[in-house]
């Protein structure tokens, strides 16, 4: 049962995560005093006002559609669970809503959403369970990545969580929030070293497919960052060549760029060698931006580079991993 505003308000934080809307909220501060709420996916981003209501009964559509008629655009976060009747009331007097299980109708730009039919789920377990397994969406994911590569992040702002892992205020918030209820984090009863590998085990087809911008065949021996537009930071095998001698490599890049394509010489027929994945993340301003490896190139964060490694096809570039985990892990230990 949600007992608070704050708890529901972390509930539909999540449920929107769960449609792949972006959530920023537009206050000075992370408590979200105001609720004023800007929703973005892909080109298209609207801004609402975010007014939670415990319930809406069928009596109420007429008076909620009369009250957020002086608004330019508001979106109802309903507390209860929204039933089929009455989300076709809510859609009839064009009110847009999200509820704490999912159900939703949301219009804006070039998006259009309508769920009904969905059921709470149970409360989360103190465990990884497939019922949480949301927690490894990709903007979750992102957010694990930065605590696990700078664990100071625990103690700094929601905010500052947000700008280092790439994604919203919102989105940090809720992976937080669920963070904390398994376990994680300081003062929690989980090790970081089993979310090290919670992560690197969902990574591949997880966040790992979604940042991919290309796969290309070619040489790695003399790779160039000539035309690359921004920082390219070496991961996997060719950022652990003293290691195993690579054949392969991954390389995080702000955005695809054909210039760097045409120097390289890379051809997109074969099978691939080289993965271009989107850098997301940004550095702390008080953390060393990864280290020189080459002309123009950077070492990738650690546990990026440990997640390319130990999911690698070729078991001699898998056997390397373990030694890497140890420099960044160390001892088994709590959070």
């Amino acid at each position: 049962m949600l007992n608070t505003e704050q708890e529901v308000l972390e509930r539909l934080l999540t449920q929107l995560d769960d449609l792949e809307l972006r959530a920023e909220f537009q206050a000075r501060d992370d408590r979200y005093p105001d609720h004023v709420i800007t929703l973005t996916h892909g080109r298209s981003s609207e801004l609402y006002h975010l007014e939670i209501t415990p319930a809406v009964k069928p009596s109420a559509v007429p008076r909620l559609a009369r009250f957020t008629a002086h608004s330019e655009a508001t979106l109802l976060g309903i507390g209860s669970v929204v039933t089929p009747p009455v989300a076709s009331m809510l859609g009839e007097a064009g009110l847009q809503y999200v509820d704490v299980a999912g159900n939703a109708r949301i219009r804006f730009g070039d998006v259009r959403i309508d769920v009904q039919g969905r059921r709470p789920a149970k409360a989360p377990k103190q465990r990884l369970a497939p019922s949480t397994g949301n927690l490894f969406s990709a903007a979750r994911a992102q957010v694990i990545f930065a605590l696990l590569e700078w664990p100071d992040l625990w103690r700094e702002s929601q905010r500052a969580v947000a700008d280092t892992a790439g994604v919203s205020v919102g989105q940090a918030h809720s992976a937080l929030t669920l963070l904390r209820e398994v376990g994680f984090g300081p003062g929690g009863h989980r090790r970081t070293t089993d979310l090290l590998d919670q992560w690197v085990t969902a990574f591949p087809t997880g966040l790992g497919e979604k940042i991919v911008l290309a796969r290309f065949r070619g040489e790695i021996a003399d790779l160039r960052t000539d035309g690359a537009g921004g920082p390219v930071y070496m991961s996997g095998e060719v950022a652990a060549s003293e290691l195993v001698r690579p054949l392969s490599a991954v390389l995080y890049v702000e955005e695809l760029e054909s210039r760097m394509v045409i120097k390289n010489r890379w051809r997109s027929d074969g099978d691939p060698n080289i993965v271009l994945r989107r850098a997301f993340w940004s550095t702390p301003p008080y953390e060393n931006a990864g280290h020189h490896v080459g002309p123009g190139f950077r070492s990738a964060p650690a546990v990026l580079v440990f997640a390319d490694l130990v999911t690698h096809d070729d078991p001699r570039v898998r056997a390397s991993a373990e030694e890497w985990r140890q420099r960044i892990a160390g001892p088994d230990r709590h959070s």
